[in-house]
């Protein structure tokens, strides 16, 4: 009778615990970044090429970085979209701005997901109810998957200080300035190098 009532108390937890897994393992560690809108912001027009920077709030960035917050840890990112509206090729390099970049990998470092406490937070409860070390492994899988994807998502997204990107004839850019908070960044001037006449200009513009 006791066995049998062990049982039936062994089997009721194992059904408990399995709906629970059901529920809290969509939370499992996951990365799924979303498209950069488009910005709306009135551009600046210089020499046939527009340039337009615009502050993402938090809820925008939460978007589009899958829910990661930059801001709790000090950062902030600034849309900058470029057009070029001519038939040279031009060149943006991060070292010329006018104002301090962090690196697009540093900051994704600073949101990644923490694997080991992830890994720990189901482990324990599993060493008592078995069903609770799936997640464990799950966790121990996807928050190293989670966090290269991060920072290569970063990493494509933004501009690091000694990075460049080519703006090509008749086309449009968009790239993620990530700065620190306390710089409160409201305009900023860049300087672009023309590749056909190896001339450059300056681009002025404010951040709405």
């Amino acid at each position: 009778m006791f066995k049998r009532v062990s049982s039936i108390r062994s089997g009721a937890i194992t059904v408990v615990s399995g709906m629970m897994l059901l529920v809290m393992m969509p939370n499992c560690a996951k990365y799924e970044p979303r498209s950069l809108e488009r910005s709306t912001v009135q551009p600046s027009k210089q020499a046939g090429v527009n340039v337009q920077a615009k502050l993402l709030s938090s809820r925008e960035t939460k978007k589009l970085f899958s829910g990661r917050s930059i801001e709790k840890k000090g950062f902030e990112a600034i849309q900058l979209t470029i057009a070029n509206n001519t038939s040279d090729t031009y060149t943006l390099n991060g070292a010329s701005f006018d104002i301090d970049l962090e690196e697009p990998s540093f900051v994704a470092r600073q949101v990644e997901f923490d694997t080991a406490s992830r890994v720990i937070a189901w482990g324990i409860p599993g060493l008592f109810i078995w069903p609770f070390l799936i997640p464990a492994i799950v966790e121990g899988i996807n928050a190293p998957k989670a966090n290269r994807r991060m920072q290569q998502d970063f990493m494509a997204r933004g501009i690091a200080p000694n990075g460049k990107a080519y703006i090509s004839p008749y086309s449009t850019i968009n790239k993620i300035l990530f700065v620190n908070n306390k710089d409160s960044v409201n305009s900023f001037a860049v300087r672009l190098l023309n590749q056909d006449t190896d001339s450059s200009v300056t681009l002025k513009t404010n951040v709405a």
